[in-house]
Formats: C-alpha cells, structure tokens, sequence
C-alpha cells in the first residue's frame, strides 16, 4: 500500500479541470489525479488545511473578473466542493491531522528555508510538509506529496532529512 498526500496546489489543478475548456496544465494534473483515484493499493490524505485552504481559492476563482476565469462560477465552485467532500466522505481521501504545535513548527522552517537559502515555502507550505511527515512516521513509510508547487522539493534538497519521511511528486507538465 501506497500513501500519497494532496497539498492544496493539486488538488486545485484537478477542480480548475472541470470546465469547459482547461488549461493544459490542468488537464494534465487532473489525469494524474484521477490515475491516483483509482489505485486501489493508494491510501491518499488530505488535511483539515487542505480542505480549507482549497475552498478558499475555490472561492478565489469564483471571485476573479478576469476573462479567462469566468467559467469558476457558483456552480463551478458548488460542484468542486461537493466533489472533494464526496472524495471524504466515501474515504477516498482521508483527512490526516495536522499535528500539534504545526504553525510553531511552520514558522521555524520557512524562516530557515528564507533565511539560510532564499526559499519561498510558505505558511501553508510547510504545515502540509509537516502534516506529511508526520503521517509518514507513524505509518512507518514513506508518503508521496503531491503538489504543483517546487519550492517543496527545492526544500528537501536543502533540508534532506525529510526525504525519509517525504517524496515529492511535482505534478506539472
């Protein structure tokens, strides 16, 4: 069995992909999504974060003005959130917890990540780095990280004692 958790980035690339007409990056995130989905022997999580954060650029899309996101409307958003909830609550996606003391933790690392090499992991970024992690060690294996966000890799380059706990999969083209 396989663990694999979803940071917010590709997670987003996979609703954007529900419109008319994607972008290519987001049709490509999506097919991976959807090859994950469907392993049978993938355990995959997601955090109380995730689902929060996702909703809030969901949100943000459905906002926008801009010409190119006009196709993020209210029954865009409605049918995104219902459908990674749908993803919970079938167990699809498990919800891991974010451990204790994560934001103490988060601001210790992206002040390291900016401070001694100039890396922009964010807030976010490093709860979710944390939360796998932490996943990772009680399971007693590796979690894969899936992202659409390179600054995760640029820090375990950096920082490699995570690589025993964290594989980061760039879902990019």
């Amino acid at each position: 069995m396989s663990l694999g958790y979803f940071d917010t980035s590709a997670l987003m690339r996979w609703v954007e992909n529900d419109v008319p007409a994607p972008t290519a990056r987001n049709i490509h995130v999506a097919a991976q999504v959807a090859l994950l989905r469907a392993d049978p022997t993938a355990t995959l999580g997601v955090s109380g974060l995730t689902l929060l954060e996702l909703r809030s650029v969901i949100c943000q899309d459905w906002r926008s003005t801009h010409a190119d996101d006009a196709a993020f409307d209210a029954d865009w958003a409605r049918a995104s959130n219902l459908g990674v909830m749908r993803e919970v609550s079938t167990g699809r996606f498990v919800v891991v917890p974010v451990p204790p003391k994560a934001p103490e933790h988060a601001a210790t690392l992206f002040d390291l990540a900016t401070s001694q090499h100039g890396i922009a992991l964010g807030a976010w970024d490093a709860i979710h780095l944390i939360t796998a992690a932490a996943w990772a060690y009680r399971e007693g294996q590796v979690v894969s990280l899936y992202t659409c966000d390179d600054d995760f890799q640029r820090f375990v380059d950096h920082y490699g004692e995570f690589s025993r706990f964290v594989r980061i999969v760039d879902m990019n083209p």
